[in-house]
């Protein structure tokens, strides 16, 4: 069993995340994470290596080549206009979980897999079975296996739980290998159709690059997990342009991802050499939590911790700041996410295009406004409150 720390404070976090980021970097090596990202070859949960550093840097050139252009506002409007009549069929009560998973989930599969599957909701409410194999690997995930702790039994005597995690996770990832097949088959450099496209593009072009000495070529199943590891106006529908318009609408929505911080302990760190943090020395091999409910709640950083207040991000001349102190929901250094650009981008859009095509108001009934809780990776959400929802007059 491996020493663990938590790191409860920004001053920490920040030397461990970004003073001291190579010694960091690494991920604990479970048998339960090594079966699901195929032997460490994911981004997510691989170990720092130069192959790890390869797979991160094909995955961020392939989403910046990907995204060029109006290509994500034109894919959140498409979707958006799509499902907001079933929203409207279901109100005036608005179920608010299933329909704002329903969003991202459909904005991922578009921007993976370039099909537009919102299309099939309004007829096929049932066809998401990607989605609902998601949430039970990621259930699995937060299952403690024994064979975690002792190896050698996942092959003498494994549990019933470490057998149904092998079986989920196996569909889970044959999903993304036959999307990957496809998309091989038909792929041509001069029509990227999405994000898979993108992949396979940008692995041949930085393979191409004899400048790079680190390069080498990603096989199929490194891509399909890197696919998997993206599935964390009035007059006008709202672009990437009107952010600079909607500056107290995106302190809303980072105000939301402080008070409902999801997890709130992310995904371990490991020390890859003898260092310290805090003034206290850190032995290799030690895995470091990052206790990011604590630096989002800590009264030090934030005025009112446990309110729901916007003006936490907001300056005095009321533009908003985009990097606080203390907010790290994405983390920082080599292990930040690769998708925050994207993710803040659209929790805006869809948001605007929400409030431009509905007015929201809560449950009359007290008792539907639940407390914000908090949950961490393979936890259910907590219970989502009932909002009522009146359709507004928007012609575009």
């Amino acid at each position: 069993m491996k020493d663990m720390i938590f790191l409860n404070d920004y001053e920490t976090v920040k030397e461990a995340l970004l003073t001291k980021k190579v010694h960091f970097a690494g991920r604990p090596q479970l048998s339960s994470t090594q079966i699901v990202t195929s032997g460490s070859q994911s981004i997510g949960f691989s170990q720092h290596s130069d192959e790890w550093w390869y797979r991160k840097k094909v995955a961020g050139k392939a989403l910046r080549y990907y995204l060029q252009g109006p290509r994500l506002e034109a894919m959140v409007t498409h979707i958006c206009k799509d499902i907001f009549p079933a929203m409207e069929k279901e109100g005036p009560v608005f179920n608010s979980k299933k329909f704002i998973g329903l969003l991202i989930y459909f904005m991922l599969y578009d921007m993976c897999f370039g099909k537009r599957y919102s299309n099939s909701y309004n007829n096929d409410h049932n066809g998401t079975p990607l989605l609902d194999q998601m949430f039970v690997v990621l259930k699995r995930l937060g299952t403690v296996y024994v064979e975690n702790y002792i190896p050698f039994l996942k092959d003498v005597w494994p549990s019933h739980n470490w057998c149904q995690m092998l079986e989920e996770s196996k569909k889970y990832r044959g999903y993304f290998r036959k999307e990957m097949q496809k998309h091989k088959d038909s792929f041509n450099p001069e029509n990227i159709r999405d994000y898979t496209d993108s992949l396979i593009f940008s692995n041949e072009e930085i393979k191409k690059d004899k400048k790079d000495k680190g390069a080498h070529h990603l096989t199929d199943t490194e891509i399909s997990l890197i696919l998997g590891d993206v599935f964390i106006g009035n007059c006008r529908p709202p672009s990437a342009n009107d952010r600079e318009n909607l500056q107290f609408l995106e302190a809303c929505m980072m105000e939301s991802i402080r008070r409902g911080t999801v997890a709130t302990r992310g995904i371990p760190h490991q020390a890859l050499c003898d260092t310290s943090v805090g003034g206290y020395d850190v032995p290799k091999g030690t895995i470091v939590m990052i206790n990011y409910l604590a630096l989002h709640t800590d009264p030090k950083y934030w005025k009112n911790v446990t309110k729901f207040d916007p003006h936490h991000f907001l300056q005095e001349d009321g533009t908003i700041n985009h990097k606080p102190d203390n907010w790290l929901p994405f983390s920082a250094g080599r292990r930040v996410c690769l998708g925050e650009p994207v993710v803040r981008c659209e929790l805006v859009l869809i948001a605007a295009h929400l409030l431009q095509n509905f007015d929201f108001t809560a449950s009359s009934d007290a008792n539907d406004i639940p407390e914000l809780g908090h949950v961490n990776a393979g936890s259910e959400p907590p219970q989502y409150p009932k909002i009522l929802l009146e359709k507004r007059v928007v012609n575009y």
